[in-house]
């Protein structure tokens, strides 16, 4: 894989700009033996080396900067080979993410000396550290007070600060860069904090002035506009890191964001889950002339008994699958589950994986299939109220229930059909990701009496064990 790249480097006084290019090379350290016909060493896990050269200078090697099985490389193409028997998408991923970082390091010494970097062992160092997650020891991110003087210019700054991966974090131990779902977030409540900020007749948002006032004043700004305490809470706890990182850049000493009352509120609202009996008539729906809708079922099917993310489960392969289980690194959380293989799983494993949609659709597609299923099962079709927080406030709507079925709900049923089996919490929270019983708890959506029916059958046998004992005793 080879990517040609320019970088502008702009002169900010005259608006003039130099261009620098760059050549990035991608190759497995060990190649396949035979391409048309590989050999079992071919399946041997190796790295990919990245060689990079600029200005006429020798190339500079970055090693293991991705993983891969030589038989899945394309020798032609310089790329990954696009096949469902391996996660060829990671690797694309990690290729990717290497090349970005590579082009960031290179922008950074472009701009610094207006020039090709000529210290080779520093950009090297530079890039390694970067890779690594580690702080790069010859560019910290330069802010000039004069010029972030607001959270919504931070706001700007902060994303961009992440592309380049010059910021990290640190989860389960492991150094994790920003994803581009978490970038989308962030410039989520950017904007709404730039709406507020335009209804209020601010021409910014200094950090002085994020206060109890203004706390006060955009959750009334949020609920005015019909959103729920949930969605408030989730631009609040974004508020909340952006102000502190902005304290930890030495943009400001406004520590208001730190009150009791400057909290991220949250409410319990209901959901819908499908038990098993409703995924059972989801499988057996015959949806062979609708293809995409086929595609979407298998989808929800295999998040309902896998318990995985959506995310998670449109990127498995053959390569996560073997002796009965499923072995994954989650994207959100990067732990590595086994999920033992249903019956239902191993069915549509036998059909074939299905391919990936996006969120929006199969949210559309999903609503769809249930509708149909209640030409089968006539509870898809009943009216279901559920309590949702709106403006603040906590109604009951009513709807079909297929119109509540949603993306999110294969996880919940996953969830909730577990503990009704029985299966004990700390097991089911190992594969949906929760760190906490709370937040478990709060996510599964069963009736309080299905929650006990195990412990009720439990109780009726100890108790029956108990009567057979008093009987023995009493000579009966």
């Amino acid at each position: 894989m080879q990517i040609a790249y320019i970088c502008y480097e702009f002169n900010y006084s005259t608006m003039t700009s130099n261009f620098y290019d760059i050549k990035i090379n991608f190759y497995p350290r060990v190649k396949c033996s035979d391409s048309k016909k590989p050999k079992a060493i071919d399946f041997k896990t190796t790295g990919i080396n990245a060689f990079v050269q600029f200005n006429k200078q020798p190339r500079i090697p970055f090693y293991g900067v991705a993983k891969i099985q030589p038989a899945y490389w394309d020798a032609k193409k310089s790329a990954p080979k696009q096949t469902s028997d391996y996660d060829y998408r990671r690797v694309e991923r990690d290729i990717e993410n290497a090349e970005m970082i590579i082009k960031a390091v290179f922008e950074d010494y472009t701009r610094k000396y207006n020039d090709y970097p000529e210290d080779l062992k520093a950009f090297k160092e530079s890039v390694n550290a970067r890779l690594s997650g580690r702080p790069d020891p010859h560019f910290q991110p330069v802010i000039e007070k004069a010029k972030i003087e607001c959270l919504i210019e931070y706001f700007d700054f902060y994303i961009k600060e992440t592309k380049a991966k010059r910021r990290s974090y640190t989860k389960n131990g492991k150094t994790q860069y920003f994803s581009d779902s978490m970038r989308l977030r962030y410039g989520t409540t950017k904007n709404k904090l730039r709406e507020f900020c335009n209804t209020k007749g601010w021409a910014s948002l200094p950090f002085d002035k994020v206060d109890m006032n203004f706390y006060y004043d955009f959750q009334k700004y949020y609920y005015d506009t019909g959103m729920s305490t949930n969605y408030f809470g989730a631009t609040i706890k974004n508020v909340k890191k952006f102000m502190k990182e902005a304290e930890k850049d030495g943009l400001h000493n406004n520590r208001i964001y730190l009150d009791d009352q400057f909290a991220k509120p949250n409410e319990e609202v209901d959901n819908v889950y499908l038990d098993i009996a409703k995924l059972q008539v989801l499988e057996k729906l015959n949806l062979s002339e609708t293809p995409y809708l086929d595609n979407a079922r298998d989808l929800f099917l295999l998040a309902s008994w896998t318990g995985l993310r959506f995310g998670d489960v449109s990127r498995l392969t053959q390569e996560n699958i073997a002796d009965g289980y499923i072995d994954i690194v989650t994207r959100k959380t990067g732990k590595e589950v086994a999920i033992p293989i249903a019956p239902v799983v191993q069915r549509i494993i036998e059909k074939g994986l299905p391919h990936k949609i996006s969120d929006v659709n199969l949210n559309i597609y999903i609503k769809d299939i249930c509708k149909i299923a209640g030409e089968v099962d006539k509870s898809f079709l009943e009216t279901v109220y559920l309590k949702k927080s709106i403006a603040g406030d906590v109604i009951e709507i009513g709807k079909p229930f297929y119109k509540w079925v949603a993306t999110h709900s294969a996880r919940r049923s996953f969830a909730s059909n577990m503990i009704q089996l029985g299966e004990p919490e700390f097991d089911i929270m190992e594969i949906t990701g929760h760190n906490t019983l709370s937040a478990f708890r709060r996510y599964v959506k069963i009736k309080a009496r299905d929650k006990v029916k195990n412990t009720a059958k439990r109780w009726k046998s100890l108790l029956n064990t108990l009567e057979k004992v008093e009987d023995v005793n009493n000579g009966k």
